[in-house]
């Protein structure tokens, strides 16, 4: 190897290795595992941040907050599951 930190190598470099371990599906056999450790890391990552008020204001979530009225689910919804 070079020697180097991931944040020492050039910006081209550190796409090649992000690509070769991006998605399980895709990854060649010597690079299946680590594969397999970015997708739980990334998953674990996308689900602490979802679990905070910056990740829910991301998100649009209100949370539990009462509501002057609720008029139902939208028509466009209902439609989707088959019940409009």
């Amino acid at each position: 190897g070079s020697g180097k930190t991931f944040a020492g190598l050039s910006r081209d470099q550190q796409h090649q290795i992000c690509d070769d371990i991006c998605y399980h599906a895709t990854a060649k056999p010597d690079f299946r595992k680590p594969a397999d450790f970015f997708s739980r890391f990334r998953s674990l990552a996308a689900s602490a941040y979802y679990a905070t008020p910056q990740g829910w204001k991301a998100i649009g979530y209100v949370g539990n907050t009462p509501l002057p009225q609720f008029d139902g689910p939208p028509p466009e919804v209902l439609k989707k599951v088959g019940l409009a």
